[in-house]
């Protein structure tokens, strides 16, 4: 929230759900139990993997990817701004 505060310029204020309200949404979309549990495990636990950036979006596009602040600031309008 810190970086889309100082993109946009304003207090971003951010309200994690409880597990039970994110369950219940995943529920309600449709996800099975299955895909529940995995999404649970990588909230908690993710593999040491998840931390480690990889080249693949400028292999794959050919582009350097972006940094979150450039990305906010390219989707202001979605924020709000």
């Amino acid at each position: 929230m810190r970086i889309i505060g100082e993109v946009l310029g304003r207090e971003v204020r951010y309200a994690e759900l409880t597990r039970d309200e994110v369950v219940g949404e995943w529920k309600r979309a449709g996800f099975s139990a299955e895909d529940i549990a995995f999404f649970l495990a990588m909230r908690v636990d993710p593999p040491e993997t998840a931390y480690t950036v990889l080249p693949t979006v400028e292999e794959v596009t050919g582009v350097p990817a972006r940094t979150f602040a450039q990305w906010v600031r390219e989707n202001a309008r979605a924020f709000g701004a």
